[in-house]
């Protein structure tokens, strides 16, 4: 992927620390910008004067602790996703960072240099793609009913919410389409256009063209033929005198009766610049972006969809994620290795995403032991995050696949985690969940 600059905060007592820390994640991204701060006021202090996509806490400082820090930064700062950084041995101070709200927490194990940037990324990602998702539903919900996006051949969004939220309408399409996978937008059928095989456009114009000279100078009217005659012509030119009586162009006598001297043709074309009549124009299209011309033949078409707010789902303040610290002690508590928002390649090469993953053995080329996804719903979870976890198990292989519900898990999650083998622990607190895993496990 195309990296965005990214302001990264460092808070550490030892400079010389802080500054080769800096220095790894620079050569790991040169995209990444990086500052540090010696003690925990210095960087609250920079966090209120500049916007930081990760900060890196360290647990011992002087003065507040890490943990104090932390919970200032949740206070002032909630949108910043922390990562605590904590010595060997200080598994229980992890624990309450996770408790607190840090997004992630890294142990300063021999190989942690080589693990952190890979860290920061995750949640760099994993951070800007929920903040991205919400501030478009936030947009949706208090500006716009609706949104309609072209997505064949070219990405054009009306409104041009790209523009406005500084998106490209390829990113914008993704968002869109994951809200509309999570129901919090619905997606319509709306239309089927006609787009530049040139340049993509859908500003095109029908044009209609004479079968015999290809000019565009057609009329269109109502023809009479004289049948004494033959002469064939629009209505209008028959009509003379103030009681516009029908009197033939063409020989000048008059029309008396319908069926008798003459008859009507119907509707008409004629051209203008080989005065002749037709039935049928022939059709082709101009765009009136690039001015090219096009037969259908050659045409693109092109989808307009329509996403709409579900007005069941309208955006609601979100709830604070929900810490996975009881969950991970259970299972170190039996000899698993948890790692927290983290990822595990499958067979198909594609890399899956999970709120956990658990291994006995350090082996990170083989398949965990166990991989899981927190989801937490107003009233119920419903059957997608069951049906996601079911697709990324399939690839990834783990022993056991687990979706964890909070507050209660819909029917229909039940009855596909059934079917798809998956372990669906339902709780109305992280503490709860864990309890409840271990009464499965038994």
């Amino acid at each position: 992927m195309v990296w965005p600059k990214a302001h990264i905060l460092i808070i550490e007592d030892d400079p010389n620390i802080a500054e080769f820390l800096a220095e790894v994640l620079r050569r790991h991204n040169a995209n990444y910008e990086v500052d540090s701060a010696l003690d925990g006021p210095s960087g609250l202090a920079m966090l209120d004067a500049k916007e930081y996509a990760v900060v890196i806490l360290d647990y011992i400082l002087p003065g507040l602790n890490g943990l104090q820090v932390l919970e200032k930064i949740r206070t002032k700062h909630p949108q910043v996703p922390v990562l605590f950084v904590t010595g060997m041995g200080n598994e229980d101070v992890a624990v309450r960072a996770l408790k607190g709200g840090a997004a992630d927490y890294i142990t300063k194990s021999p190989d942690y240099i080589d693990t952190l940037p890979f860290v920061v990324d995750q949640n760099i990602v994993k951070h800007a793609q929920e903040r991205d998702r919400f501030q478009l539903l936030e947009k949706l919900t208090r500006e716009y009913r609706r949104v309609e996006v072209l997505a064949e051949a070219s990405y054009q969004l009306r409104p041009e919410l790209d523009r406005e939220l500084g998106k490209s309408p390829e990113e914008m399409l993704r968002l869109l389409d994951r809200l509309s996978e999570d129901q919090y937008v619905l997606r319509e059928f709306r239309d089927t256009l006609i787009l530049c095989p040139h340049c993509q456009s859908h500003r095109t114009k029908v044009q209609y063209r004479c079968p015999e000279c290809n000019s565009y100078e057609i009329a269109k009217g109502i023809a009479i033929e004289h049948y004494e005659c033959r002469h064939v012509d629009f209505m209008q030119s028959y009509k003379v005198g103030p009681e516009e009586a029908l009197r033939c162009p063409e020989c000048g006598k008059r029309l008396k009766q319908i069926g008798v001297d003459y008859r009507k043709i119907g509707s008409y074309y004629r051209c203008r610049h080989c005065l002749k009549f037709f039935g049928v124009p022939l059709d082709s299209h101009r765009c009136q972006k690039c001015g090219e011309s096009f037969e259908t033949k050659d045409a693109v078409w092109g989808t307009l969809w329509a996403y709409r707010i579900n007005e069941e789902r309208r955006i609601e303040p979100a709830p604070a994620a929900p810490s996975l610290a009881p969950i991970a002690q259970f299972l170190e508590g039996h000899g698993f290795q948890v790692a927290f928002q983290t990822t595990a390649a499958g067979k198909a090469g594609i890399v899956h995403h999970f709120d956990l993953v658990a291994r006995r053995r350090r082996d990170l080329r083989a398949p965990p032991d166990v991989v899981a996804d927190l989801v937490q719903a107003t009233a119920q979870v419903p059957s997608q995050p069951v049906l996601a976890m079911y697709a990324k198990a399939v690839d990834v292989g783990p022993k056991q696949a687990l979706v964890f519900a909070i507050p209660a898990a819909a029917p229909e999650a039940r009855r596909a985690a059934e079917r798809y083998r998956i372990l669906l622990i339902e709780g109305r607190t992280p503490d709860e969940l864990a309890l409840r895993l271990r009464d499965q496990l038994r």
